[in-house]
């Protein structure tokens, strides 16, 4: 430490005893003029090797696809298209899926219907998630619905096991 202390102050820099600069220091000569800054040199190559990395993902997913096609499987090509590529054909479109309406069909009957209609390509996957969400918001509300009926017969006085029995029977 004496050392440095004595090297400091024959270049003329003044430090305390805890290191720091002592008011009335000049400070140094800085970055020399014209030297270039790191940061534009950092970003180019950034951008340079996240543009290799691009190339080369998107070569082995050409790759990927060819093989699967070659081997018959579709459906994985239109898997992995679906992750390297927007599904521009129904950004922003309506679903026009009339069976939903059937009254007679089930909340699982219809999931059903989605989970095909997602696999023939009928519909895209986050139509499907939509959808999905839908139902699950109406078989909640169906819940709370019947929920209320056993609640109902339960307050006209009939035991709650028989109540929530009829309700079911209504159901089914």
């Amino acid at each position: 430490m004496e050392t440095e202390t004595k090297a400091s102050e024959s270049e003329g820099i003044r430090r305390g005893a805890k290191g720091l600069f002592q008011l009335g220091t000049k400070p140094g000569p800085g970055r020399p003029r014209g030297s270039k800054d790191k940061k534009p040199r950092v970003e180019k190559r950034a951008a340079e090797i996240a543009k290799h990395r691009l190339e080369r993902l998107t070569a082995k997913a050409i790759d990927v696809l060819e093989a699967q096609l070659e081997q018959g499987d579709a459906h994985a090509a239109r898997a992995v298209l679906a992750k390297v590529l927007p599904d521009e054909r129904h950004a922003g479109s309506t679903v026009h899926i009339p069976e939903l309406a059937d009254a007679t069909l089930s909340l699982e009957q219809k999931a059903q219907m989605l989970a095909k209609y997602l696999g023939e390509g009928r519909i895209t996957t986050e139509q499907y998630q939509m959808l999905t969400r839908s139902l699950e918001s109406t078989a909640k509300l169906v819940d709370v619905e019947r929920v209320q009926q056993v609640l109902d017969l339960v307050k006209q006085g009939r035991p709650v096991y028989e109540a929530i029995r009829e309700v079911e029977q209504r159901v089914h």
